[in-house]
């Protein structure tokens, strides 16, 4: 996957290039988003075993990645169309990420 320009090298991207960068980050801008990497993690450690705790943890990375592909985002459309869903997103992973530290191990 490609990694976020520095604010300098975004600055001689041609919009065309940031409007094309925008338009692939925004997909993973979802719920869906946060699935996937749960099936990735499954699939790359298949045998560990994955308590609340560690759960948490990778949501937690989940979540940290996230707010990091909303902030790379180039253009304002973007961030704008990306805001409901980003949000959205973000309050889910809170929400599970506190229940995880609530709840009692079994």
């Amino acid at each position: 996957h490609a990694t976020a320009n520095a604010a300098e090298e975004r600055a001689s991207t041609s919009i065309e290039g940031r409007i094309l960068y925008d338009a692939d980050k925004l997909g993973r801008l979802s719920g869906l988003a946060v699935v996937t990497s749960l099936v990735e993690f499954g699939a790359r450690y298949p045998d560990r075993a994955v308590t609340g705790d560690v759960l948490a943890a990778i949501l937690q990375h989940i979540e940290e990645r996230f707010v990091e592909l909303y902030q790379s985002l180039n253009t304002a459309p973007a961030r704008e169309m990306a805001q409901v869903k980003f949000g959205n997103t973000l309050a889910f992973l809170d929400g599970v990420i506190e229940h995880l530290a609530e709840s009692t191990p079994v």
